[in-house]
């Protein structure tokens, strides 16, 4: 049994329009049932931090930014998640067959290893790893047709892929700023920042 039916791939309407790239971790249950990435709770936040700071005004500012970006086809913001299935074992069923649970098994390590105050374990090399390599190839394919997009990684998952992809890379990606995902602590001090120095509000009309 593959994990072909948890997969949900990234959101991007046209990458050639696309002014700003937001990365983040990885699909759960919402995004399952939605079909596309940012569809739950954490989405909804921040579809709030945007529209309170002024941007996307065409946003329903009670429904997350995925599905926004989905119902409005609007390409300037993109969003391309880490890994295409569910880094946390969770969002899976119980008694998935052993090949099936070995690679959530691994997911859920890769997840761990960036949890704030873990011990980095050095037996595990993420540029070394299935899910990294098909992050860097999407990643690439973006930055082909579009190599100024500007890039937002959102929480500690995101910020060690993209980390890692410009130590394995030749490519230089235009990250403009970091956000801590809206479930951290941090994320009272970004409602509380002004973003209008880090992102023109004229690159998400």
């Amino acid at each position: 049994m593959s994990l072909t039916q948890y997969e949900v791939g990234d959101l991007i309407i046209n990458a050639e329009k696309l002014k700003v790239l937001m990365v983040l971790e990885s699909p759960y249950v919402n995004e399952i049932i939605h079909n596309h990435p940012a569809a739950g709770e954490s989405a909804l936040e921040l579809t709030r931090l945007l529209t309170r700071k002024g941007y996307v005004p065409s946003f329903n500012p009670d429904v997350p930014v995925g599905c926004n970006i989905k119902a409005l086809n609007y390409a300037p913001l993109g969003i391309l998640n880490c890994s295409h299935f569910p880094m946390n074992a969770d969002a899976y069923p119980c008694g998935l067959p052993d090949n099936a649970q070995s690679q959530v098994d691994n997911l859920a390590t890769l997840k761990q290893y960036f949890a704030p105050h873990h011990q980095p374990d050095v037996s595990i090399t993420l540029a070394n790893t299935a899910v990294f390599t098909d992050f860097s190839q999407r990643l690439t394919s973006v930055l082909r047709q579009n190599p100024n997009v500007a890039i937002i990684p959102c929480g500690q998952t995101a910020s060690g892929f993209i980390d890692s992809f410009v130590a394995t890379t030749d490519q230089s990606p235009n990250i403009i700023a970091r956000l801590p995902h809206p479930t951290e602590d941090a994320w009272q001090h970004v409602a509380n920042t002004d973003l209008h120095a880090i992102i023109d509000p004229a690159m998400l009309p």
